[in-house]
């Protein structure tokens, strides 16, 4: 008898003129920095856990670019979040919703700055076979310089063009990932290792970091991770490569006597 397919919880997020950003249990699982119209699908498995569970929604008008004037009709702002959970492979139609939120502007629009947090909701999740390690660690004390030193590390392998140290690096995160998601490490590993080796051989590759005295470093998960990026939240590393931008941000946990990257 073949054992049952764990279920896959799913984050949908459908939002145009917003900085939006979107908390399972106090842990990021979506950030729209920029107001850019998206529709994204995110597995959340990692950050949900046994019994009670909490998603929140933050918003803020996107800030003025330097030296861009706003467009003659500017978007709307609207914003529509689901949390469903079905199994792998299986299209869950409008079942398996566990919270749902809507927002469209009313006549008081919100600021541009940090974002606000706008709804938050409560959720149950029966028994799971998985559970992230970090969730039973202590409050951590936010160590700039170890975790500055963690960044220089992913930096130096971008920039090296080296796929393997990356995977390496990734190691906690991809086997908790695969854990959760019921998926087998090695394959995972390998599959994202293949998908590094073609981004850095891809024509027009570059990696720009923000200075690195320059992060900002913000607890999550009820002060059990630090979640770490540039200057007023923009990415750490963006990576330019065929065309396309990558921006790469990071959310460690101290695991192992070490920063790892978790998120």
């Amino acid at each position: 008898m073949m054992a049952a397919a764990p279920p896959l919880y799913v984050l949908t997020t459908d939002t145009q003129a917003l900085v939006c950003r979107v908390r399972v249990n106090d842990v990021t699982v979506y950030l729209n920095r920029d107001g850019r119209q998206e529709f994204a699908v995110d597995k959340v498995n990692p950050v949900v856990w046994s019994g009670r569970n909490q998603i929140s929604v933050s918003i803020a008008m996107p800030a003025p670019k330097p030296g861009e004037s706003p467009p003659p009709k500017p978007p709307k702002p609207s914003l529509h979040v689901r949390l469903q959970v079905g199994v792998q492979g299986i299209d869950p139609g409008k079942t398996g919703i566990l919270a749902e939120y809507t927002w469209t502007a009313g006549p008081t629009p919100p600021g541009a700055g940090p974002p606000t947090e706008v709804w938050r909701a409560e959720f149950t999740a029966g028994e799971l076979p998985w559970r992230v390690r970090w969730a039973a660690n202590e409050p951590v004390r936010v160590d700039r310089e170890a975790l500055t030193l963690a960044v220089r590390s992913y930096v130096d392998a971008y920039r090296a063009r080296d796929a393997a140290r990356v995977i390496a690096l990734d190691s906690v995160k991809d086997d908790e990932t695969a854990r959760a998601l019921d998926l087998d490490p090695a394959e995972m590993r390998e599959e994202r290792a293949e998908t590094y080796r073609n981004l850095m051989a891809a024509e027009g590759y570059r990696v720009d970091a923000v200075s690195l005295n320059s992060l900002e470093f913000e607890t999550e998960g009820g002060g059990r991770l630090v979640h770490v990026t540039g200057p007023g939240g923009s990415p750490a590393i963006t990576i330019s490569a065929g065309g396309g931008r990558r921006p790469i941000e990071f959310t460690f946990a101290w695991l192992d006597g070490a920063w790892r990257v978790v998120r």
